[in-house]
């Protein structure tokens, strides 16, 4: 390894450690450093290492988060979570299981991972309280079908992880490989979920179902906003499911190649502004400005390395390892690792997805395999309290007798999760 490619990953290791520490933006940091490094070691004008913002990801996950907004701002979504809530109040044992599915649905409808923990948090902790549920298992209940839900590549969240993986070199498998990642997390997390619910004991819960009030109608306004979700989801998702079914037909590949998510969010979001479904102003100051400067910015620095072959040195370095599942589980226990203290999709993402090709060849692995367990292994210990989804958990809390409680047991979940996410290196590796 070059001195040059020392200093990018120890620049990329400071930026996240300033970051935690200080609770500035990584992505400043990151940006800094990226002008510091192209401009002073590796003789890149300063217009050149701009021109490395990921546009695209940016273009994304403004505009997708942007009109998800107006369904978060108008009451939209929570009532939809509330009513789902009161038709199961009378199945108490059900109630774990009702959250997890909640917080599965709304976060394929749009509002995303962390948009769905702060939104259900609160609610799900309230919940526990009155039935005498764990909260830790009201907890794991959002973030793993958060989590889930968050992988739909029509959600902001997973619509990044489609683009990163097109940004690697599989452009015309990032679709098949995006869906693929959903499947896979959706089942480990309701997997997870359920071993918790046993050893949590979330069968014996009882509740007083005349605590659970009946929500009122949904307005008009809403109404009107499901009308705009369903929408988005039709035009999206239809077109690459017939595709599926009918490949050579040249007005479905036609609609796939032109129904893009970013440009069917702006206009959905226009439409949204016009007929007054929220107040725009404050949709767009609700847009993830801090998630989107850490993702863009980790990018900046990211896509240097890959110009210094930062990307190739440790693809070769993993692959020395010898044995496939070895070197397997040395990335996925890696990206659980960075995971603990960064964002998945900020960070551990974009900066091992760019040695899945070469660790493939290297390898024998297959890239289909490599993704998963590397998404796997991050969101294996994105429960953790000094990650953003164990963080809204713990500031969700009404009391500091519930946040004194959760805190050790995020912590101490964080491990078993790495753990148990070694298994499902093991099973995946005999399923690709």
């Amino acid at each position: 390894m070059t001195s040059l490619q020392i200093i990018i990953l120890v620049a990329l290791a400071i930026a996240v450690g300033l970051g935690f520490a200080t609770r500035v933006n990584a992505g400043l940091f990151a940006l800094f450093f990226s002008y510091i490094i192209g401009t002073f070691m590796m003789g890149i004008r300063p217009s050149q290492v701009v021109a490395l913002w990921p546009m695209r990801i940016f273009f994304i996950l403004f505009s997708v988060t942007y009109f998800y907004n107006f369904a978060t701002e108008n009451g939209t979504l929570e009532k939809m979570a509330n009513f789902i809530l009161y038709k199961f109040r009378s199945f108490p044992a059900a109630l774990p299981y009702v959250i997890f599915f909640v917080a599965f649905v709304i976060s394929i409808l749009g509002a995303g991972y962390y948009s769905v923990v702060a939104l259900l948090c609160p609610l799900g902790l309230t919940i526990c309280e009155k039935s005498k549920i764990n909260p830790l298992l009201g907890a794991m209940a959002v973030l793993n079908g958060a989590v889930a839900g968050g992988q739909m590549f029509t959600t902001a969240s997973g619509a990044v992880v489609r683009e990163i993986i097109a940004s690697v070199g599989y452009a015309e498998q990032a679709t098949a490989y995006a869906m693929l990642i959903f499947i896979t997390t959706t089942v480990g997390c309701l997997f997870i979920f359920t071993g918790c619910y046993i050893l949590l004991k979330g069968y014996k819960v009882k509740i007083d179902a005349s605590e659970f009030q009946k929500p009122e109608p949904f307005s008009p306004q809403q109404r009107s906003t499901l009308v705009l979700i369903l929408t988005m989801l039709v035009l999206v998702i239809v077109p690459i499911i017939l595709q599926i079914f009918l490949p050579d037909v040249l007005i479905i590949r036609a609609l796939v190649g032109y129904m893009d998510i970013g440009f069917v969010s702006i206009a959905l979001a226009i439409i949204a502004t016009i007929m007054k479904l929220g107040d725009a102003r404050s949709c767009m100051k609700a847009v993830p400005w801090n998630t989107i400067i850490l993702i863009s910015g980790m990018g900046v620095l990211i896509a240097l390395g890959t110009e210094a072959q930062l990307v190739e040195t440790i693809a070769s370095a993993v692959a020395s390892a010898g044995n496939p599942l070895v070197i397997a589980i040395l990335i996925s226990t890696a990206a659980g690792i960075m995971s603990i203290f960064s964002s998945t999709v900020g960070v551990v993402l974009p900066t091992l997805y760019p040695i899945i090709a070469g660790l493939s060849v290297a390898s024998g692995l297959s890239p289909a395999y490599l993704m998963v367990i590397i998404n796997a292994g991050s969101i294996s210990t994105g429960i953790s309290p000094f990650s953003s989804g164990g963080g809204l958990v713990l500031g969700s809390c009404t009391n500091e007798e519930t946040q004194s409680f959760l805190f050790p047991r995020l912590f101490a979940c964080t491990g078993i999760f790495l753990v148990v996410n070694i298994m499902w290196c093991v099973v995946y590796y005999f399923i690709f």
